[in-house]
């Protein structure tokens, strides 16, 4: 017996079972080769729209999205960690300020 009857009974090579014939095109390499027996672009692209979509509702707004008169956004152009950072000094100062006593000053006292 030669290779190919031995593919042909299953007994040849992985041992377990029939094998199947993967469809192999020479042409094809990569990718493509993966690609092969997926549905087209065109089953995605249809034009017209199916009757078992669900009925899509179209949202109609009937409130005014009109901003407040006078309202301007502005975007903070500082790099968020310097903000972060400077924040963070911030509510630092205002924690010690608020833990000292008038009559200190903002150095550390020498004894």
């Amino acid at each position: 017996k030669g290779e190919n009857s031995m593919a042909a009974e299953g007994s040849g090579g992985g041992g377990g079972g029939r094998k199947t014939p993967l469809p192999h095109n020479p042409r094809e390499r990569g990718a493509a080769k993966f690609l092969t027996g997926l549905p087209s672009r065109g089953n995605f692209s249809s034009s017209s729209i199916s009757s078992n979509l669900g009925g899509l509702r179209v949202y109609v707004c009937e409130h005014d999205t009109n901003p407040p008169e006078g309202q301007v956004i502005e975007t903070d152009t500082t790099n968020i960690l310097i903000r972060h950072l400077q924040l963070k000094k911030k509510d630092s100062e205002a924690k010690d300020a608020g833990s000292r006593t008038p009559g200190e000053s903002g150095k550390g006292k020498r004894v």
